[in-house]
């Protein structure tokens, strides 16, 4: 007999399954393209059907014949959990709103430092030197490999976005 064991990760397989799908009919109303000329369709297909795929294992999984669990965790293993959420939602809803103004590269490292020192803190140094060696990455994957148009923000008003990068 096939009993739910995991109520959590049923839940979470059929959510992510149903944002699976809605991805792949939104990718279907785009252009698809081929794999040696992608077009907008193509990679929002496969994320919906990489989603899909992994959502419906989650959902597989969680519909076993083990035994069901009578004291499951708590949903929040620590009591701070639901601030920290918070603040990283507050945090990337800030990062959203001041990516154009301030620019890719402040923006993120701002980001990057915050999120380091306030949700998990470690020392100062160490969230400055990854903050500084994250952004530069992706700078350097974005712009100069990808050529990605980044908002250059502050930057360009400064005439060193150009010097720098």
């Amino acid at each position: 007999m096939i009993r739910l064991t995991n109520i959590r990760d049923f839940w979470s397989g059929i959510v992510l399954g149903l944002l699976g799908l809605v991805e792949c009919i939104g990718a279907f109303q785009m252009p698809f393209g081929s794999l040696d000329q992608p077009d907008d369709g193509f990679m929002p297909l496969w994320v919906g059907a990489v989603m899909l795929v992994l959502s419906a294992l989650l959902t597989l999984r969680s519909l076993g014949q083990g035994p069901v669990s009578v004291t499951e965790p708590p949903f929040w293993l620590e009591s701070k959990s639901p601030i920290r959420i918070a603040c990283i939602l507050g945090a990337m809803s800030v990062y959203l709103i001041v990516f154009e103004g301030i620019g890719f590269a402040l923006a993120t490292f701002v980001l990057l430092v915050f999120l380091l020192r306030t949700i998990d803190p470690v020392p100062w140094r160490f969230s400055l030197l990854m903050g500084l060696s994250v952004t530069a990455f992706c700078v350097l994957l974005f712009q100069v490999w990808l050529q990605v148009q980044l908002p250059m923000g502050w930057l360009s008003g400064w005439r060193m976005g150009p010097w720098i990068f």
